[in-house]
């Protein structure tokens, strides 16, 4: 509606503003990308993580250009090749890595069949990188595009202040200026650059971090061996042991920090009332015990999407739209080619060129709002227009009663290969989702916590050990506790009990105990006494004392407006909204 509006506003106008670009209409472009399209969030600074080799140091941008030569000098001094006459790995002599440096500096990706040509090697030859998607100085690939011989006459350190003015001054207007007036660059050129797209994220380490190993990793060491001679070695830091926590670290997931400022409330207070703890034992989350299968499974799962987002990311850019797709246009191409190319509630065709508009919306099948699951498994994309009529419900609430349209969605999803957990989804109803155990969504956040929980509570400088929470659940069930708050012998999670009689389980576990609980479960033959004879019938008592203590929430929270589309239909005389009734 809008769209159209602007329409009949520039063809009225059009005569009056010969001189703008013929672009100024087109789709994803000039007006119609500044008032339809939203612009990049800025990334707020707390939100960028900090180096873990320079603790106080913010993580430094990918598209610097310290950061593309700290990357592709690890890869050009980690290459190794197969003799096959040896039958050995060997490294690439001098000459030729100086030749990988020139190689990597003025291109973008990397492939492995230009890295044979360009070493004069057969193609039978193998290299230990072949597997990873090596890439070059893409900064200097797109400045060099603008520029030509004028940046490659530039020193490093003017490379290297352009970059940073590039990166820095956000406003395009002040941009220009300063590369006609400071840089002396011609008008269009000067606009090309403001317009440039840089890769986007962030390095592991900061600036600081990443100058001290550039000397090292240009001489030709590997980044272990450069770590050391920087002054990072890898010994185990010696640090004084703290009364109490102290403030924990700060991540970009908001539920991994509340998690542990809560962590940090009990210990403290534990330690306020009772003293310091000799020991702190930590159960890590069930997933971070992966076995070899589990690995081999994760990784051709990695695999699998890296593929996917580099298809995105030519689809992208065949489009026109830029050279980098934010993670949701990622995820909108993995959908579309998931689905067959087509919409998940109407089964029509979803066209390439309308795929990253508007009126295409990735969706949660199971309204997040109400199941909190924002797994891959729990998307779609659809049409916007077939997302406001599903509204809030599930996809059996919406379109149950319609049997035409239901069987039309069901036939669909039918055919979809390999995604039984997602289909499952469509045929929940609100009432079956509001019966429904949330806290296995919840098991990637509570990985991430487990891991950065071990690392911050070494602070006290007592004894900090880890147990694996498939030993204390089988522990758990030989001393007979699974029915203490539940009716089956199966735990119940939807107590939050369950967590105090973890933590007896844990506690009562010596690390004798725990090897030996290891040994007989890998034979299949657990047979572990408790610690003392009425251990079970004392937490029996306890339990029902036990008050389960929630953080409170203090914010308001969710969406101001209820979620309805909202048109000018005519025939209904003037401005209408769906409304959803029950």
């Amino acid at each position: 509606m809008y769209q159209d509006e602007l329409a009949q506003i520039w063809h009225e106008q059009k005569n009056y503003f010969s001189r703008l670009p013929d672009d100024f209409m087109a789709d994803n472009q000039g007006i119609k990308k500044i008032i339809f399209y939203q612009r990049p969030l800025k990334l707020k600074k707390d939100r960028i993580g900090r180096c873990s080799l320079e603790p106080t140091k913010y993580r430094a941008a990918t598209a610097r250009l310290e950061v593309q030569k700290f990357r592709y000098l690890q890869d050009v001094n980690n290459l190794e090749y197969f003799e096959r006459y040896t039958d050995q790995w060997l490294k690439i002599s001098e000459e030729n890595r100086q030749k990988l440096i020139g190689y990597f500096e003025c291109h973008e990706k990397i492939t492995v069949t230009a890295l044979k040509k360009l070493l004069g090697v057969d193609k039978l030859t193998k290299f230990n990188l072949e597997a990873k998607n090596l890439k070059g100085n893409t900064t200097a690939c797109e400045v060099r595009s603008v520029l030509g011989a004028v940046w490659d006459n530039y020193s490093e350190d003017q490379r290297s202040e352009l970059v940073e003015d590039l990166l820095s001054i956000k406003k395009k207007s002040a941009l220009k200026t300063r590369l006609i007036g400071c840089w002396k660059l011609h008008q269009s050129q000067a606009l090309q650059l403001c317009l440039l797209e840089f890769e986007p994220g962030h390095s592991n380490l900061s600036l600081k971090a990443i100058n001290k190993l550039l000397p090292f990793l240009k001489q030709g060491d590997i980044y272990s061996d450069a770590r050391k001679k920087a002054g990072y070695g890898y010994e185990i830091e010696e640090i004084d042991p703290q009364e109490k926590l102290n403030a924990p670290p700060v991540t970009a997931n908001p539920i991994v920090n509340k998690g542990l400022h809560e962590l940090k409330r009990v210990i403290n207070a534990i330690i306020k009332q009772y003293g310091k703890p000799t020991s702190i034992r930590i159960e890590m989350a069930r997933d971070l015990e992966m076995n070899t299968k589990r690995y081999k499974e994760n990784e051709a799962r990695q695999n699998k999407n890296k593929k996917e987002n580099e298809a995105a990311v030519t689809a992208y850019r065949s489009l026109n739209l830029g050279n980098y797709p934010n993670h949701d246009d990622k995820i909108k191409y993995r959908l579309w080619q998931e689905q067959d190319k087509r919409c998940a509630y109407s089964n029509k065709v979803i066209p390439l060129n309308g795929l990253f508009t508007a009126e295409v919306e990735i969706d949660h099948i199971l309204p997040f709002k109400k199941s909190l699951d924002n797994s891959y498994m729990n998307k779609v994309i659809c049409f916007t227009a077939e997302n406001r009529t599903k509204g809030d419900r599930t996809p059996k609430d919406a379109w149950g009663g319609n049997e035409e349209k239901w069987g039309q969605i069901t036939a669909a999803i039918s055919h979809w290969k390999g995604l039984e957990s997602k289909v499952s989804r469509f045929y929940q109803t609100e009432t079956e989702l509001s019966q429904r155990d949330f806290i296995s969504s919840q098991l990637n956040d509570t990985r991430y916590i487990s891991k950065l929980a071990l690392e911050y509570v070494s602070q006290l400088g007592c004894d900090v050990s880890v147990t694996k929470g498939y030993v204390v659940s089988q522990v758990r069930h030989q001393w007979g506790f699974n029915d203490l708050i539940g009716e089956t012998d199966k735990k119940e999670r939807t107590d939050h009990r369950h967590h105090a009689i973890d933590a007896v389980v844990i506690a009562a576990t010596s690390r004798s105990l725990y090897k030996k609980a290891v040994a007989e479960i890998q034979r299949n033959k657990l047979k572990i006494a408790p610690p003392y004879p009425h251990i079970r019938d004392e937490l029996n008592e306890r339990l029902k004392h036990t008050i389960i203590s929630h953080a409170p929430q203090r914010k308001l929270s969710g969406g101001l407006h209820e979620e309805t589309g909202a048109g000018f239909i005519e025939r209904h005389g003037g401005l209408v909204y769906r409304k959803n009734f029950h």
